[in-house]
């Protein structure tokens, strides 16, 4: 009985520890964020102040009206762009990335095994790699100026897409497969009607994986696109650094609405995110 309530006692204080580390940890990743928030509600005297404060004295919304009503910014407008190049390249890489990982899973042909350690090897790769060569091909293609030129991209978020997908067909049984076939199905039917909607777990981990890499991107985005119409939302935020100063506080408010979009993608994927990154563990 001692025995047991000493079990108890250790079990409870366990899962408080862990309770305790994970609060500890929640506070020091949002921190940041709330003072972000904070800022971008004070004055710029006040941002700059010594000694610095966290919680503002007095409360502005200036910052944002200065940011929607910049010219020279574009925010909304890049804004847009962001939510259609981010939005458009990840269904793309989702879709091509599934059936790729459909081809490497289920499919058997000479060097399969080797062409799924080359996806492993692109992973790998730095992006700053291949950043002239992909440059070269949109130049070789009329591409560069276009919001076509961010989209059409392959890097390593691709590869580690393509593995995400494969490691998860790979745990579906292939008699589900086989009963599409002896139905009459061609691959690309079998791919479509059976495999593809089992994917909902993946494609929600991956899809959040790959819209936020797209929206952050900065240096892809400067080096292909010259119209400020055109510009997305973290080239556009370059307008608010001056050769001399920064408007904090409008770089701030401009941060704080460009988080939206990455906040409600999350909101409608945070279910299966979590399970498609686990499931992707399951089989070699």
């Amino acid at each position: 009985m001692k025995r047991e309530k000493k079990q108890l006692y250790l079990g409870a204080a366990g899962q408080a520890a862990r309770y305790l580390v994970l609060f500890a940890a929640s506070f020091v990743f949002l921190l940041p964020f709330v003072a972000m928030l904070f800022n971008a509600v004070k004055p710029e005297y006040e941002i700059l102040g010594y000694p610095p404060t966290f919680f503002p004295h007095e409360i502005t919304l200036d910052n944002y009206r200065a940011v929607l009503s910049n010219d020279s910014m574009h925010l909304l407008s890049s804004l847009g762009n962001s939510i259609l190049v981010a939005g458009v390249r990840t269904a793309f890489t989702l879709y091509f990335a599934a059936l790729w990982g459909y081809a490497l899973s289920k499919c058997r042909f000479p060097g399969r095994r080797l062409l799924f350690y080359v996806v492993l090897s692109a992973m790998m790769v730095p992006v700053a790699v291949i950043l002239l060569p992909l440059y070269q091909e949109m130049v070789w293609f009329r591409l560069n100026g276009k919001l076509l030129s961010l989209i059409l991209v392959i890097n390593s978020t691709t590869s580690y897409a393509v593995f995400i997908m494969k490691q998860f067909i790979d745990t579906l049984p292939n008699e589900l497969l086989e009963a599409g076939r002896i139905d009459g199905c061609t691959e690309f039917q079998v791919f479509h009607r059976l495999v593809f909607p089992l994917l909902r777990n993946a494609i929600s981990a991956v899809s959040i994986i790959v819209f936020l890499y797209v929206w952050n991107d900065f240096l892809w985005p400067y080096m292909m696109i010259d119209d400020p119409s055109k510009f997305t939302i973290t080239v556009a935020m370059q307008f608010l650094n001056g050769q001399n100063f920064i408007r904090y506080g409008q770089l701030m408010a401009a941060t704080s609405i460009s988080m939206l979009p990455i906040m409600v993608v999350y909101f409608i994927f945070q279910n299966r995110f979590t399970q498609g990154i686990a499931t992707a563990g399951l089989k070699e």
